[in-house]
């Protein structure tokens, strides 16, 4: 076997960091998107924002609505963004890779257990790189508790019967 072997408990260390630090990047991207799409900074008086202060971005609903004679008026309600969308995420369900790996025998690590040793095998790609099939798959997630409570706190500012 030749020195450019690793330890198959590396390899599996590798896949499970690669995707701890996916979904680390997922959930960052996810809470940018909200940040950016719902909320707005909190300016001081010098019409500055103040870092860590967001607000939620409000809009105006024109919504029909009986007046006192029953006749259908719009009537303008102004309602946070935020309790208006989905806040449905996604997570990852599943985590399939194929890969060729040549087992080259034991080695010991500093008197303790032997581990194994492995290589990538041989299966190549058109360009001549050892190759492996990835399949992840996705599925929805709940909404986070916190989101929910946020959510329950800007859905009670709705004017009552919208």
């Amino acid at each position: 076997m030749s020195d450019e072997g690793f330890c198959l408990e590396e390899l599996f260390q590798s896949i499970a960091k690669s995707v701890d630090e996916g979904t680390k990047i997922a959930r960052d991207s996810m809470l940018n998107d909200i940040v950016d799409e719902f909320f707005v900074p909190v300016t001081g008086p010098s019409g500055s924002p103040i870092p860590d202060r967001i607000r939620p971005k409000m809009i105006e609903l024109d919504l029909p609505q009986h007046n006192e004679a029953g006749e259908l008026v719009n009537h303008t309600y102004t309602v946070p963004l935020y309790a208006l969308a989905n806040h449905q995420g996604i997570s990852l369900k599943t985590l399939e890779i194929d890969m060729d790996v040549e087992f080259g025998g034991l080695e010991e690590s500093g008197g303790k257990a032997k581990r194994m040793k492995a290589s990538l095998g041989s299966r190549r790609s058109k360009k001549g790189a050892t190759s492996a099939s990835v399949k992840m798959v996705f599925e929805g997630a709940n909404p986070c508790e916190g989101a929910m409570r946020i959510n329950d706190i800007l859905v009670k500012t709705l004017p009552p019967g919208a």
